[in-house]
Order: C-alpha cells, then sequence, then structure tokens
C-alpha cells in the first residue's frame, strides 16, 4: 500500500465521518423542539463536521501553504462557531424567550410551563425565583 493511498483512505474516512455528522446536526436542528435544543446540533455537530472535513482534505492538499491555510481555517472555526452560538443564545435568553418544557416537567418551581404550547412563563432557573426572592432583570441561568 503506497502512501498516497492511505492518504485517500484517511481522506474518505475523514469526509465520511464529516459529512456523517453535518447530515445528523441538520437533521437534529430539523427535529429539536425550539430555539435552544436546535442551536446545540448546530452548533456542536456542524462545527465538528466542517472540522472533519477540513481535515480531510488536508491529506489531499500537495503544498505545505494550503495545509497551513486549512489549520487557521479549522483553528478559527473551532473558535468562533462555539463562540457565535453562545453569543446568539444569550441575546436570545436577554430578549425573553425562554426554553420549551413539556407540560409537567416543571411542576413544583414557580413559573412552571405552560400547558397549552409548552414554554416556560418565567424564568424557573434564576436564584432569585427557586428561594423566593424577586426576579432579577435580565438574569441568564
Amino acid at each position: 500500500m503506497s502512501l498516497e493511498t492511505a492518504f485517500d483512505a484517511v481522506t474518505a474516512l475523514f469526509l465520511t465521518v464529516g459529512v456523517f455528522l453535518a447530515f445528523t446536526g441538520s437533521l437534529g436542528v430539523v427535529r429539536m423542539p425550539d430555539f435552544y435544543t436546535r442551536l446545540h446540533p448546530a452548533g456542536k455537530s456542524d462545527t465538528a463536521a466542517q472540522a472533519l472535513i477540513l481535515v480531510g482534505l488536508m491529506f489531499q492538499a500537495e503544498d505545505h501553504w494550503v495545509i497551513i491555510k486549512l489549520l487557521l481555517i479549522t483553528g478559527i472555526l473551532l473558535v468562533t462557531a462555539p463562540t457565535a452560538t453562545h453569543a446568539i443564545t444569550k441575546a436570545a435568553w436577554m430578549d425573553g424567550l425562554r426554553p420549551w418544557a413539556k407540560p409537567g416537567d416543571l411542576e413544583g418551581i414557580v413559573g412552571g410551563a405552560d400547558p397549552e404550547d409548552g414554554t416556560v412563563t418565567k424564568d424557573p432557573t434564576s436564584e432569585g425565583e427557586i428561594h423566593g426572592e424577586t426576579e432579577r432583570e435580565g438574569a441568564h441561568p
């Protein structure tokens, strides 16, 4: 087995796993019930999929500068994608968007879930709500 054949096999493996992760992440975005749970597959699996695809492409690059550029793109992607997901999540939380919950999941917690659509009516995770204190403006879990 030549080195080129081995690189082709490793490339095929990385690309296959990357495409599989991208597909399952896309499927997760469609199947999840609310904004926050949709961000999880979008942020996690798509970032990993793109990184694996870029690493697979590195094995096909003949020029060292191409490999360095792909490494830089992968590093930037691994830093910026989770940061952007966090920023989007925090902005949604600060805007008042609350997570979806099944009716009955939050029984006993002040606020609870709306029985009709499953949305959390108040912020049940802030310390003020759980300990009976006043709700803080813009509290983040």
